[in-house]
C-alpha cells in the first residue's frame, strides 16, 4: 500500500510541476502576445511523440510475440486509447488500474502521460479564449478549477 501512496505522490508532483511550468509559459506567452497554439501544439509533439512511437512499436513487436491471442485484442485496443491520448479513461473502465489482469496490460503506464496531454490540449485554449477577461480573472478561474477537479477526481 506504501508503495501505492509513494507513486501516487511522485504522479502528483509531477503533474504540478509540469503544470505550472506550462501555465507559467502559456501566461507569459499572452502577456507578450506571442501565444500560437500550433506551436505550443508543435513543440508538444516534437517532445512526446519521438519517444511515445518507439515505446508502441517495440511494445507492440512484444506483445505480438510474446502474448497469447485472446490478449491481443485488448491490446490492440490500448494501443488505440493511446496514440488517441485516452488511455487514463480506457484503462480506468477497463478492470480498473490495480485489478489482477493489470499485469497483462504493458501500456498502463501510458496513463499519467495522457492525464497531462489532455491537459495540454484543452488548457491552452481555455487560456487563449479567457485572455480578454485579465490575468487575475485566469488565475482565480484556475484555483477554482484546480478545486472542483481535486474535489471530482481527488484519491480515495
Amino acid at each position: 500500500m506504501q508503495n501505492f501512496l509513494a507513486f501516487y505522490i511522485d504522479v502528483d508532483i509531477s503533474f504540478v510541476i509540469s503544470g505550472y511550468l506550462i501555465t507559467s509559459i502559456l501566461l507569459k506567452e499572452m502577456e507578450l502576445n506571442k501565444l500560437s497554439l500550433l506551436n505550443f501544439y508543435e513543440r508538444r509533439a516534437r517532445r512526446i511523440l519521438p519517444a511515445l512511437s518507439a515505446v508502441l512499436i517495440v511494445t507492440t513487436i512484444t506483445a505480438y510475440c510474446l502474448m497469447p491471442a485472446e490478449l491481443l485484442k485488448p491490446y490492440s485496443q490500448s494501443v488505440v486509447s493511446v496514440v488517441t491520448f485516452s488511455s487514463n479513461v480506457f484503462f480506468y473502465l477497463t478492470n480498473g488500474y490495480f485489478s489482477t489482469a493489470s499485469d497483462e496490460k504493458p501500456l498502463l503506464h501510458t496513463w499519467s502521460l495522457a492525464v497531462e496531454e489532455q491537459y495540454y490540449l484543452f488548457f491552452p485554449i481555455l487560456i487563449s479564449a479567457l485572455w480578454f477577461k485579465g490575468k487575475k480573472y485566469l488565475c482565480t478561474l484556475i484555483i477554482i478549477m484546480t478545486i472542483v477537479f481535486c474535489s471530482i477526481f481527488g484519491h480515495e
